[in-house]
């Protein structure tokens, strides 16, 4: 094939109708004024955390769902303690309560049976929100001592204690044994 008078002289082909590769350059030729990339460091490790990983190891996940199990406790202890408050505080205001000649409703055995009701709702309610609140405080040790557990060691903590704690039950009561190892 020719190429037209006015266009480029085509490059030289090979047989399959590519151009041949270039050759390589020859260290005789001039320097680039462009430096060469210098090396990347390789980027520096970050401390242990939670996003560090791709799943989070099963202490961990125990330790998250503890927390969450103390928030709700906590959150319900506190309103069942708010409930048995009110619960006393219409005890102190019936007492308090002036009818139309100022003087306090008269104690008659309907307002003697509303008191003892919101008397004995108050109590219950009062035990449960102690119990409640109890649980959310032992929930809440036990959240910490699984994040305690799951402490990744690296480097010099890797000598640190290890520390194993079991839970112990016998027929006199129950308790908590630790093992601490240097």
């Amino acid at each position: 094939k020719a190429a037209a008078p006015d266009a480029p002289p085509l490059p030289p082909t090979n047989e399959a109708g590519t151009p041949p590769p270039l050759p390589p350059p020859s260290p005789n030729d001039a320097p680039s004024l462009v430096p060469p990339p210098a090396p990347v460091p390789p980027p520096a490790a970050a401390p242990g955390g939670l996003l560090d990983e791709d799943r989070p190891s099963k202490l961990r996940l125990a330790a998250w769902v503890t927390t969450a199990g103390t928030v709700l406790l906590l959150a319900s202890g506190a309103i069942t303690g708010l409930t048995a408050q009110t619960r006393a505080d219409e005890i102190s205001r019936q007492q308090m309560t002036l009818n139309s000649s100022g003087q306090t409703a008269p104690f008659d055995a309907a307002l003697d049976e509303r008191f003892r009701n919101l008397f004995s709702e108050g109590r219950m309610l009062n035990g449960l929100a102690i119990g409640l609140l109890s649980a959310a405080g032992a929930a809440a040790v036990v959240s910490a001592t699984l994040f305690i557990l799951d402490r990744r060691p690296s480097g010099a903590k890797a000598d640190a204690p290890k520390v194993l704690l079991l839970p112990s039950v016998t027929q006199q009561g129950a308790g908590l044994a630790a093992t601490v190892a240097f």
